[in-house]
């Protein structure tokens, strides 16, 4: 039958007495430190954690000597079990703080690797008293008394404590904050091309549901100028999204996009999908750079898979990405007409149903199709004739467009304004042959 895990250790292998009055002794010296660094700064929160740590490794050489009775041998066991425990805590200290954006990937391994490593050393060595033993003679030897255990283990207990505590302050109140902050020339300009590259991202949303953005915007010198100097940023920064705060890897992921960069956006942008960050913003523009590659399924199928952290703004990109899948026309319309329910003056649902309608008369042929597709149109085209006519007009040109089928119906030609057909068949002249002169041959050998 095994024997149950003891946590704590039988009383005949140290002398608990001893433990615990070193253990207050040291503790109380070290609050004492911590007191005099209030009082000789004048400062609430006392001297910085550098200062601390060096008067207490003054204290500690001099206890050391002390508490090893000034002996070499004593005083070197006790030195290496105190930077043992120290080396513990320190890495208990960094298992518990760490930092908020290594949780997504590397860090949570590590996390679960060390816990239970740590987890199953601790269990292992409470089990049985011989192991424990043997641990404690690793520092105290085979020679050393009650006296040297009970020391030994209070300099576990205390230094332990104090790794811990070290490490656990540096990541909360320093090491985090410069991890946050990221690579600093990429946090520079990601934050001068901020405004421009979010006023951009908010134009292109616009440009989606219909409304004329400004072209200004859109393709400003100076915002594709920023735009240039984030890119170049976070590429000789070799910027990496995961290490990154998820602020700035947006940025850099819009500024890629404005500089016509879209494989590095999709990177960025995928991995700020991976964190679930920002996703009503994340999602469309991720799907923005998607479509800029052709790859309309994708980002038909990002939009669907977070369709409710997108909102109502993801019924009408589905309404639109879906016109490249044939298969799912009837889906595309679905989804635009869910979009109009709750804005009907939008130009681009209005008109992305005309595109669906008509792909779909195109494949089976049906007069509600053709006439559905030419209400859709002429609505599109009554609330916005300059934005809708130029775009039916070259939609139907190739065998590809959604209007090709369309291209000679007296009403679709009636709504882009021509009411002639684009390709009528020439009517063929006949050509007088000349008559010939009295004399020469023919111009033409006479036809049977």
């Amino acid at each position: 039958m095994p024997m149950p895990i003891q946590l704590i250790p039988p009383l005949a292998l140290i002398d608990y007495r001893l433990t615990v009055c070193w253990s207050l002794w040291w503790l109380l010296a070290l609050a004492f430190i911590v007191v005099c660094g209030v009082r000789v700064h004048k400062r609430p929160e006392g001297a910085t954690l550098v200062e601390m740590l060096a008067v207490y490794c003054i204290a500690s050489v001099l206890w050391w000597f002390a508490a090893g009775g000034f002996e070499l041998q004593p005083t070197v066991r006790i030195v290496s079990a105190s930077l043992c425990a120290f080396a513990i805590g320190s890495l208990i200290g960094l298992i518990f703080s760490t930092y908020s954006a290594e949780k997504d990937d590397v860090g949570k391994v590590r996390d679960i690797f060390l816990g239970a490593v740590s987890t199953l050393t601790i269990a292992d060595l409470s089990s049985s008293s011989p192991k424990l033993a043997g641990f404690l003679t690793l520092f105290t030897g085979d020679d050393g008394g009650m006296h040297l255990k009970a020391v030994i283990v209070s300099c576990f207990i205390v230094y332990g404590v104090l790794g811990f505590f070290a490490v656990f302050y540096m990541r909360k109140t320093q090491w985090n904050k410069k991890f946050a902050q990221g690579d600093p020339d990429v946090r520079k300009a990601a934050d001068e091309a901020a405004p421009a590259l979010n006023e951009r991202a908010k134009v292109l949303i616009q440009q989606r549901t219909g409304d004329e953005p400004p072209a200004s915007v859109v393709s400003s010198p100076d915002v594709k100028r920023k735009a240039l100097r984030v890119a170049n940023a976070a590429d000789d920064a070799n910027f990496d999204p995961s290490a990154n705060p998820s602020d700035i890897a947006q940025s850099v992921a819009r500024a890629y996009v404005a500089a016509n960069m879209p494989e590095k956006a999709i990177y960025v942008y995928q991995s700020l999908l991976a964190k679930r960050y920002r996703l009503d913003e994340v999602v469309p523009e991720l799907a923005f750079a998607l479509e800029s590659v052709g790859r309309f399924k994708d980002a038909a199928r990002v939009i669907e898979a977070n369709l409710a952290q997108v909102g109502d703004i993801g019924n009408m990109l589905l309404g639109y990405y879906l016109l490249w899948d044939r298969t799912r026309l009837k889906d595309a319309i679905t989804y635009s007409a869910q979009f109009l329910a709750k804005n009907p003056a939008s130009g681009g649902a209005i008109f992305n149903s005309a595109c669906a309608y008509a792909q779909l008369y195109a494949k089976d042929k049906k007069a509600q199709d053709r006439q559905h597709a030419l209400d859709w149109l002429e609505k599109a085209i009554t609330l916005s004739p300059d934005f809708y006519r130029p775009r039916a007009i070259k939609w139907s040109r190739s065998p590809d467009d959604d209007f090709y089928e369309l291209r000679n119906d007296p009403q679709f030609r009636l709504l882009i304004g021509d009411a002639q057909p684009p390709n009528p068949t020439p009517t063929p002249t006949p050509t007088k042959t000349p008559m010939p002169t009295l004399g020469s041959p023919p111009a033409t050998p006479p036809t049977l």
